[in-house]
């Protein structure tokens, strides 16, 4: 199964991304999207979709050229090799940032659920080390890998979305009206900025085969993402309650516990957490390996997986110092990463087309 060939698939960079959007969302849209839409939470992802399709054909535009095969390569063309290698840079320093943001939420949550008494960094030194491990592996295996689990994920959170609908009350979700539309922007807002991450694995871009395919695959992603995430808020939300599920740290795993209708299994948290975990895991080496590669494209003379040691390393230590708890880490991803985000997934890339355009080097 492991077995890898030099190149991964544009399909296999889509299931990659959903992952690694489908992750985080469990944590942050039911509480995120309940704050704004309040009962119409639900809606948002069907407009969000809108910029994730306009940004994925800006992606497809960029490698229309068989010369362009990563991001580098449009930076470079489109703003010049100075300004291509600033722009790059902008762009490393945000990794980083989101490198450490990830980790703590990783082991906040574990503090949150089941190990209130435990040092947190016990589970820092845990995570990093792995990743160290996958990180100095090739990059080809770390993708199969995020394959192998992505359907595991997915039909996991639909399964326990599925016997979440009897402890829905259609009054948490409905009635939605025309004065919602407002508020369901809002709330798709801070979608957008999670599914904006569709253009990282494109820092990859010499290792993707087929990089004319991502029309069709971007089309495939949009779908399920839109089904699985609004699926998902419905029953939360529903269970919940709009106002329980916006003050709640971990919304969705609470949501869970409410699941007792088969007394066989009524532990389902258990099945949840060990598969967040693991999709904890393929988050932060995502990371870590989109940090590597940039800088590899700052210093071609460098292979990538050199940095693992001090990417790690960096890792462990900046993440320490990013928050002091978890109201500091909301906060700073409600008031600036969402923010931050809009701006360098969506903002950028459609400028850097339209620069390069004007300067017919796309």
């Amino acid at each position: 199964m492991f077995k890898c060939n030099g190149k991964i698939s544009t399909r296999q960079v889509f299931a990659l991304f959903v992952l690694l959007t489908l992750s985080p969302a469990i944590r942050i849209f039911p509480s995120a999207c309940a704050q704004v839409a309040k009962q119409a939470a639900w809606l948002a992802p069907i407009l969000a979709v809108v910029p994730f399709i306009a940004l994925y054909r800006i992606l497809a535009a960029y490698f229309r050229k068989s010369s362009m095969t990563k991001l580098s390569d449009v930076f470079d063309a489109a703003l010049g090799a100075v300004g291509g290698k600033i722009l790059l840079f902008l762009y490393l320093v945000w990794c980083v940032i989101l490198f450490w943001l990830y980790i703590r939420y990783y082991s906040g949550r574990l503090l949150a659920s089941i190990f209130p008494n435990t040092d947190m960094r016990f589970f820092l030194l845990v995570m990093l080390v792995i990743v160290f491990i996958a990180a100095r592996g090739s990059l080809e295996t770390f993708v199969r890998f995020s394959e192998f689990l992505f359907p595991v994920f997915v039909v996991i959170l639909i399964i326990l979305s599925v016997f979440l609908l009897p402890e829905v009350k259609l009054a948490n979700v409905w009635p939605v009206t025309y004065l919602d539309t407002v508020p369901v922007l809002l709330a798709s807002v801070r979608v957008s900025a999670l599914w904006g991450y569709v253009m990282l694995p494109f820092f990859f871009g010499d290792s993707i085969a087929d990089k004319g395919q991502i029309k069709r695959y971007g089309r495939q992603a949009a779908v399920l993402l839109v089904i699985v995430t609004a699926f998902m808020l419905f029953t939360n939300i529903g269970a919940l309650g709009y106002t329980v599920a916006a003050r709640m740290p971990l919304p969705f795993f609470s949501a869970v516990k409410l699941i007792t209708f088969i007394e066989a299994f009524d532990r389902f948290e258990s099945l949840l957490l060990a598969i967040w975990v693991a999709s904890d895991f393929v988050l932060i080496c995502f990371f870590a390996l989109t940090i590597m590669h940039i800088l590899r494209c700052l210093f071609p003379k460098t292979e990538p997986k050199y940095y693992a040691t001090s990417v790690t390393a960096a890792g462990y230590i900046g993440s320490q110092y990013l928050a002091c708890g978890r109201f500091e880490l909301e906060v700073f991803t409600s008031k600036l990463a969402e923010y931050v985000n809009l701006f360098l997934f969506f903002a950028v890339p459609f400028l850097v087309l339209i620069i390069g355009k004007m300067r017919k080097k796309l």
